[in-house]
Parts: structure tokens; sequence; C-alpha cells
């Protein structure tokens, strides 16, 4: 009986999966890892960004990192932007890399071994990583525990705002600072291979892979230190009894040709996100059939640059710049902003952003694009809306929760990025652009968080409570998401819940 099930199986293969694998791996385990994958002919995938502002990233021509079985899960999706994926690596495939190093004021409602255990278990798994960086003043909320291998490469005029923002920095303005993004990206090494060239489609998916991809690094781990891969939907999980009263975790998977097969499991880590995770948990009965999804609403930016665009450089078209609060800033008054420099990828989503009525004086105005920058933020979930997941009759009806803080809240932020960005040579520029709707930044967490209260579904040690045998270490066990990005803190409690079981 034994040989037949399964010590670990992971069900996922985006960020915190891989950060989960490294767990299992660093104490000689061999997980099974189950997911979607992607296949050129696969045609079951709905598209899930159908209500988007912008046009779906594309990875050279596939907008497969955006669509989902939907009807294998029999999920019913409101207007808008729902962020779930069902591509091998899930988002990660065209991740924009952004990271943001976990830090104490992350963790400061959690118990010391915890914390202590969860700033370690980051420390460790950074130094897995290609990381790209700077010690700057954003080092001061959240210090980087391994020294970056080398910074962003930045533009000119991108240099030389930096170098303004050392001296702003210094008074920090309404607790808002100024910094240089880090990036999940292999440096530029001419002498070794999947590194980057500054080709500058970045944004667009990296000819090169340099850009952190947890799906390949799955399967070279797998490769190197044991384990497998097996390709399915995950349709359900049903907890039973074997030999002893041991209790097995069986695992309902459901093939492309519409037929099933089941894995039993000692031990199930669900990081499928925190969408497909809480609506697997609501259809195996494992959690209240209402659930909430905590987003962090994104908002536009734009700047008129006082410097010159210089097309003969050579940079990365990520991030280029990031503004963020600082941590004597009240939670919900927390922003983050990172900024880019001009590319024609930007002028392309400019006009397909901008309405009908604006594009013929857009067209007018091309020339002065280039002293564009644009900006992406966003707000704190205490002031964003919210997902609503609802399972009834078999099926999870996913709605959209508006906030009516939404709009105040951006404009605070606006007012404080605007403040600074003087400072750095960059005018704010009055927005055009309605605020995206739910979802549209697909930063979402904290379905079934962790902590001691009846309203926690899961323990400081990933468990869900009702069901030890199933840990939680995507974002969905979060206690709060942050302001911005909070993929690196989820994976690092991946690692830190996978390593200690």
């Amino acid at each position: 009986m034994d040989n037949q099930v399964a010590d670990e199986v992971i069900i996922g293969s985006g960020p915190t999966a891989w950060a989960c694998a490294e767990g299992v791996w660093s104490r000689g385990g061999k997980p099974t890892i189950i997911d979607i994958g992607y296949t050129a002919d696969f045609k079951s995938g709905e598209a899930v960004a159908s209500g988007a502002v912008v046009s779906l990233k594309h990875n050279f021509g596939s907008s497969h990192m955006y669509q989902y079985p939907i009807h294998k899960l029999q999920m019913s999706l409101a207007f808008g932007v729902t962020p779930i994926s069902g591509a091998l690596g899930g988002f990660s495939t065209v991740w924009g890399a952004g990271i943001q190093p976990v830090s104490t004021h992350d963790l400061s409602n959690m118990p010391n071994v915890t914390k202590t255990d969860w700033l370690h278990s980051s420390k460790i798994l950074l130094s897995k990583m290609n990381i790209l960086g700077a010690d700057d003043c954003l080092s001061h909320r959240d210090p980087w525990p391994v020294n970056p291998n080398e910074s962003v490469q930045l533009s000119t005029r991108f240099q030389k705002i930096q170098s303004r923002a050392v001296c702003a920095n210094s008074s920090h303005t309404n607790g808002t600072v100024y910094g240089s993004p880090r990036l999940a990206i292999a440096g530029r090494n001419p002498e070794a291979s999947n590194t980057c060239t500054l080709c500058g489609k970045c944004m667009s998916g990296c000819p090169e892979d340099s850009i952190f991809d947890s799906g390949k690094l799955l399967l070279s781990g797998i490769g190197n230190q044991g384990g497998e891969y097996l390709k399915g939907c995950v349709v359900g999980l049903e907890i039973i009894s074997q030999l002893n009263n041991l209790r097995i975790v069986q695992v309902n998977v459901l093939r492309d040709n519409g037929s099933y097969f089941q894995i039993l499991a000692k031990r199930i880590y669900l990081a499928a996100g925190p969408i497909a995770t809480a609506t697997l948990l609501q259809r195996s009965r494992m959690v209240p059939e209402y659930l909430k999804v905590q987003d962090s609403q994104m908002f536009y930016s734009g700047f008129l640059c006082r410097d010159r665009y210089r097309s003969s450089n050579h940079f990365m078209s990520t991030s280029q710049g990031y503004f963020a609060t600082d941590t004597t800033v009240e939670r919900e008054e927390e922003f983050s902003c990172s900024v880019y420099e001009y590319s024609h990828d930007f002028e392309s989503r400019l006009f397909e952003i901008a309405s009908k009525v604006i594009r013929p004086p857009l067209a007018v105005m091309r020339p002065l694009i280039k002293r564009l920058v644009p900006g992406i933020g966003f707000i704190a979930p205490e002031v964003s809306g919210s997902f609503v997941l609802c399972y009834k009759n078999e099926s999870v009806q996913i709605f959209t929760e508006t906030n009516d803080k939404t709009e105040s809240a951006i404009k605070t932020a606006q007012k404080r990025i605007g403040k600074l960005s003087k400072k750095l040579g960059l005018i704010l520029l009055p927005n055009p652009f309605p605020t995206p709707p739910v979802g549209s930044g697909f930063h979402v967490g904290s379905s079934v968080p962790m902590g001691y209260g009846q309203t926690h579904l899961t323990d400081w040690n990933g468990s869900l409570k009702k069901f030890p045998e199933i840990k939680i270490v995507d974002a969905s066990s979060l206690p709060r998401i942050r302001a911005g990005s909070h993929t690196f803190m989820a994976m690092a409690n991946a690692y830190r819940i996978a390593k200690n079981q």
C-alpha cells in the first residue's frame, strides 16, 4: 500500500510551487507536481482577462498564461479580470520579475518563531535565484538579506532620476521614497547562456529566458533532484483512511482527453493561486462556501520627464524606478508604483488604453510621447475592492466587490507621488484613464489566511486547520497582502512550510 501512496504532492507550478519544491528537495524529498500545463494545441482554456482595460501580455504571440479551463472547476466568473492561470509556470512565464524582499514590517503581527523562520527562508531562497538590485533607500524598508548579483541596467535618463532621488529621499517626503527596482532576472553576462542581452523585450516575453520562470525551474529541478511532473487539472480532494487509521488525501485529476485518474498522497501542498486554490477547497467542501479574496487594486500614472529620451541606449524595459511608502505610513495608506522607460510597446499600449476621443490628439503629439514616463501603482487591500467566492449548486460563482475608499486612496497616492516626483524631474500628469477593475493588477491573496482566530482557516505552519494533511503555500494563506508585489513574500513562506515538514 505504501508504494502506491506519494509522500508529497504539489498542486500548481507557479513561483510558490517552485519555492515549495525547493523546500521539499532541501530535506531530500521527491515531490509529485500536478499542473494543467500548456501545449500549443490547448483548446479547452477560456480567457480570464476578457474585460481587461489593456491588451494581454503576449509571450511572442501566445496568450496562454491568461487562460484557464474554467469549466473543469465549474467556475462562473464576474465581468472583468480574474487572476488565475493555466500555463506551466503560471504568470511567471512573462512575470515582470519585480520582487520585494520580506521585511520585519510585513511580519510584525506574527509569532516570533514564524517571523524568524520566514526571514531565514527568504535569505535561503534569494540565494537560489538570479536577482538584480541596488542597496538604496528602499533597503530601509525591505533590506536585502543577500547581496544582489548586480544592479538593474537603467537608461541614461533614469540614471539621472536615480541620482536626484539620493538627495530627495533623505527627507522621506510624506513617507514616500523612490529607489531602484529589484528584479528576478539573470543579469548581463556575455559568457553565460540565458542571460539578459538588453534587447528591451522584457515586458513581452524574454527571448533569452533570463526572467524567472518557475515552470522551467521545476522541470529542471525534477531532473536534477528527483520527483515527477503530471499534467492534469485537479478537480477535487478527499480525505480517506488507510492502514492503521493513517489519513490519506485522494487527489482527483482530469486529463485533457476527459478521463480521470487519482493519486493518493500523505501530504498535499496547494500552490494553484489564491483563486484556484480557494475554489478547489470549496469544491472539496473543506472551507466555507463563502470566501473573500483581498486585492491590491492598480492605478495608472503618467509623468512628463524633463530629460530627453535617447533611443541609442540599451536598458531593461522592466521597471526602471519604484515609488513606495516607508514603514511610518499607516497600512491603509500604503502604496507602490513602478515607473518605466519609453518603449514602442508602451506607445502601442497607450493607444489601446486611450478612449477613441483622445486617440487623435495623441497621434498629433507623438513626438512628445517619448517624454512620457508611464507608471503602474497599487494601493493597500484595506482600501481596495475584493473578490467574493460563493460555492452553490456544485459551482463556484466569482463576484467582485468594490470599495468606496478606492478612489480617495488612489488620489492620495498620486498626490504623494507627485510631490516627490517633482524633485526627480518627473511632472505628474492628470490621469485620463478610469480606475481598472478589481483583479486587473493580478495582485490578490489571503483567501485562506493564517492566524489564531476562528476566521483564520490555516495555522502558522501552513496547515488547513480541519485538514492538516493539506498545506496552503501560495498567497492564499498570507494573513495580508501588501500594496503591490507580494509574490516573493509568498514564495519565502512556501519554502518555510515545505522545508519544515
